[in-house]
């Protein structure tokens, strides 16, 4: 089972591109409970980076989504 966001409600917009906006999500994975935190877009390069940071259940680090050649979507964490 991939982990699958179960709600995302966004609690605080961002500037025109998004940065800054923070929303509060529920994740469920194979593990036999729901995770919830907070996670506020740090920054957007357009069609290869987004950042965000992380707080709540899951809390500290950031991660960034980026597009790896040639088309699969990557996700990388980095601790606090």
């Amino acid at each position: 089972m991939v982990a699958r966001v179960l709600r995302s409600v966004e609690t605080r917009a961002g500037d025109a591109n998004g940065v800054g906006s923070i929303r509060w999500k529920t994740w469920k994975s194979a593990l036999p409970y729901k995770l919830e935190f907070d996670s506020e877009i740090v920054r957007i390069e357009r069609h290869k980076l987004i950042e965000a940071r992380a707080f709540g259940e899951l809390d500290g680090g950031c991660g960034n989504l980026r597009r790896s050649p040639p088309t699969e979507p990557a996700f990388n964490t980095i601790g606090s």
